[in-house]
């Protein structure tokens, strides 16, 4: 049995799910989201791997995703799975007297892939896992002015305190976790992403064998090289696009051959096709209903 619990604005998402029933292990594939996340894993275990690092995620640990970090998170199997996910925009930080740069500085001031899990006891020191229980609608009841203006400022205290929380957890992080020659990779497909980019080329960067380098690549990251490019060549194309330019140049500048291959996974990785002026569909009422 599956129930979850949401309550949104224009600029958050909070849903709450919990599985009451043993289901096998759940493995998500390659994906990014297009909104700031945060995961609370209240009563579940697993792991992730964010960028080529792979980081194992205890009850009571907590998740954080920027736009741009592609990942993927293996759930282990388990008799009750309880998590709380926070989906934010960064127009939340309209009007106020930070820029949303300083205010979602837990997303952004980190190298990608770094310092995504904050461990329960940071969480408790911080009193974050207190917060975000409270933020929330009670079963039942339809949330009204005075809680919408609670349920944001909620959001913004707690980012706040994740800027402390990151800062706590990179101190901690354990190096042993990551695969080197991944994260060298992955650091150099980000650098050169709008040239020309195989496995060979990779592969004579890092003076590996290329099967080698395929192999590890797969088993480190969940996804092909060559899935991993596509998936982050869309990405840079879509910020290309958002900042004013034409579909065909951020095609190209975003490392695609021709404009056929790019529309093709375009369509394939987002749903939608290219194009400035299409509506973008409600990615948190998409959200909300899973």
């Amino acid at each position: 049995m599956k129930k979850t619990i949401y309550s949104q604005n224009k600029h958050v998402l909070w849903r709450h799910t919990v599985e009451s029933r043993t289901y096998s292990a759940l493995n998500d594939t390659m994906h990014y989201d297009q909104n700031m996340v945060i995961t609370y894993f209240v009563h579940a275990t697993g792991s992730i791997a964010v960028e080529g690092n792979n980081t194992k995620i205890c009850e009571g640990d907590l998740v954080l995703l920027n736009p741009h970090e592609f990942h993927r998170c293996v759930y282990d199997t388990n008799p009750r799975h309880e998590r709380i996910s926070i989906y934010i925009k960064p127009s939340i930080a309209d009007g106020l007297s930070v820029s949303a740069k300083q205010l979602f500085s837990a997303f952004y001031d980190r190298p990608l892939g770094k310092a995504n899990v904050i461990p329960a006891k940071i969480l408790q020191e911080l009193h974050i896992d207190r917060l975000l229980k409270e933020i929330h609608v009670p079963e039942g009841e339809t949330p009204d002015l005075d809680f919408d203006v609670i349920f944001q400022c909620r959001i913004i205290e707690l980012m706040v305190l994740l800027k402390k929380a990151v800062k706590l957890a990179a101190e901690q992080q354990n190096s042993k976790q990551e695969n080197k020659t991944v994260a060298r990779a992955i650091e150099y497909i980000n650098q050169h992403l709008n040239e020309d980019l195989s496995t060979s080329t990779v592969a004579k960067y890092l003076f590996v064998d290329k099967s080698y380098f395929c192999r590890i690549f797969k088993q480190t990251t969940g996804a092909t090289f060559y899935e991993y490019i596509t998936q982050k060549r869309i990405d840079f194309a879509i910020q290309l696009i958002e900042s004013g330019l034409s579909c065909t140049e951020a095609c190209y500048k975003s490392g695609f051959g021709n404009y056929s291959s790019f529309y093709k996974y375009f369509k394939r990785y987002t749903e939608n096709i290219p194009t400035k002026n299409k509506e973008k569909k409600n990615e948190f009422k998409k959200l909300a209903e899973k």
